[in-house]
């Protein structure tokens, strides 16, 4: 059995390796960071134990040090630690759940449920792509997506209540949390590691993560001071924000606004401008793959632009993005290519550690303003600009983010299809949600993917390609 205790001081001996290598070198936090894209509070932190950083990060160390791939390796132990620590949580997460659902107990020899490091290799996405854990192979689909969605009620349930139900006791083991942070710090370090495995982890395993650390935080603040409660704020409208987007991800459109609306509310408490617009952000552009009404979701955006400072951060460029996309997709093309602009403007003075964090749902690189660009682009008539912007794209998504990949590939189909290469596109689209692992194929990919059907004429709906696909997407659904 391995202890959360094992992995902090696994993690911190790894921080004293960097600095040992980085003063080895002679360079400051500060120039290190610079050399490696990231900002020198992420290197400070990391020296620290305080914040996990993604394997990219060590391999750019081990090249600016000259060590080799030492600390690639020191790191790769550290993962595999907290990996064997998550995996304990996770099987007696679902034990107890299914415990509460069924009544009935796991045996004693079931096999725990399996946790891998995601693939980061540079052969096609979809080939590597595995999911990081499983949910337990002896129940249902179907059950497992009712005790899911279950969970998720009565957490937020909890959220406005204040009493935890026994399985969400259970979900929170023994009422610690899935980390148990004591410190405020200690909550900001799993709101930061939730960022990354936001695109790594499978949503079933993720949301059932999320809504126990989001309910054990809610409980912390209701005992604490105002003051502790302020400071708490922050990384608690993180984890509703972060919900509400697995909801999103899953289908589950009234928890998602539940989800949503105690994040914003949590966002205005902490008094922080970033998270008010980063949450305001993410929601606006969730509510494209919600089926909200298009003027509901362009006053979301148009609402957190005129609450929130005009400064470059990742959640009003998010703000910006949602408002050219929506646009786009209201006929209002011209609109959203000013938008498109404004959003290109406020990239180029975004901070180098936000769009340094190229693996993280907290950053906003180069390919999530592609991926802003394809889909303005693609929905405002400029096909030839989408394919650019597209192209880039795929070059620049990390292979692990398999979702957003697919994606691009759809917005393709739906240029091609709007040329009139309704055969070659419709093929596209087909490839793109087929190579797309089954547990993948969720709310947004299919949204995506719906719209290509869409762009079809009606003439043309009759085309066993069309058909086939169409088929393949109500499968996929169900």
């Amino acid at each position: 059995m391995v202890s959360e205790d094992e992995v902090r001081i696994a993690r911190e001996a790894l921080g004293v390796a960097l600095t040992a290598a980085r003063k080895a070198a002679g360079l400051s936090q500060h120039s290190l960071a610079r050399a490696i894209n990231y900002g020198r509070s992420s290197v400070a932190n990391v020296e620290t134990g305080r914040q996990n950083a993604p394997r990219r990060f060590w391999q750019d160390c081990d090249q600016i040090l000259n060590t080799g791939t030492r600390l690639t390796g020191e790191h790769a132990l550290v993962d595999s630690l907290a990996n064997r620590y998550r995996s304990q949580i996770t099987a007696a997460v679902f034990a107890a759940k299914r415990d509460a659902v069924s009544g009935t107990r796991h045996p004693a020899n079931a096999a725990p449920c399996a946790c891998r490091t995601p693939d980061r290799s540079d052969q096609d996405p979809y080939a590597t792509a595995k999911p990081s854990r499983e949910i337990d192979p002896r129940l249902p689909v179907s059950e497992t997506e009712e005790m899911l969605r279950r969970t998720v009620i009565t957490a937020l349930a909890t959220v406005v209540t204040g009493q935890a139900s026994e399985g969400i006791t259970a979900l929170t083991v023994d009422g610690g949390g899935l980390r148990s942070p004591a410190a405020v710090d200690g909550w900001h370090e799993a709101v930061w590691e939730y960022g990354y495995a936001y695109f790594t982890t499978p949503r079933q395993d993720l949301l059932l993560d999320l809504v126990g650390d989001f309910t054990t935080i809610i409980d912390q603040m209701r005992r604490s001071s105002a003051a502790d409660r302020r400071q708490l704020a922050g990384p608690a409208a993180h984890l509703g924000a972060l919900t509400a987007k697995a909801c999103t991800d899953l289908g589950y459109a009234r928890e998602s606004r539940h989800a949503w609306r105690h994040a914003r509310r949590l966002a205005d408490e902490s008094g922080d401008e970033s998270i008010r617009s980063w949450v305001r952000g993410h929601e606006s552009v969730g509510g494209l793959y919600q089926n909200r009404p298009l003027p509901v979701v362009l006053e979301l955006a148009l609402r957190g632009l005129a609450t929130t400072p005009d400064s470059p951060t990742a959640g009003r460029i998010e703000l910006l993005g949602g408002k050219a996309q929506t646009l786009a997709m209201m006929g209002h093309h011209e609109a959203a290519l000013a938008a498109l602009d404004e959003t290109r403007t406020m990239f180029n003075a975004l901070p180098d550690e936000v769009r340094s964090l190229t693996e993280s749902v907290f950053g906003w690189p180069e390919q999530s303003l592609r991926h802003t660009e394809s889909f303005v682009l693609t929905h405002s008539g400029r096909i030839r600009d989408a394919y650019t912007a597209q192209d880039r794209a795929l070059q620049l998504y990390p292979a692990a983010q398999i979702v957003s990949h697919c994606q691009i590939r759809l917005h393709r189909a739906y240029c091609l299809i709007r040329e009139g290469h309704i055969t070659e596109g419709i093929t596209q689209a087909d490839g793109a949600v087929s190579r797309l692992p089954t547990h993948r194929r969720k709310r947004i990919a299919l949204t995506v993917a719906a719209r290509v059907v869409e762009a079809v004429p009606l003439r043309e709906q009759r085309r066993p390609q069309v058909v086939q696909y169409r088929e393949l997407l109500q499968t996929s659904a169900d």
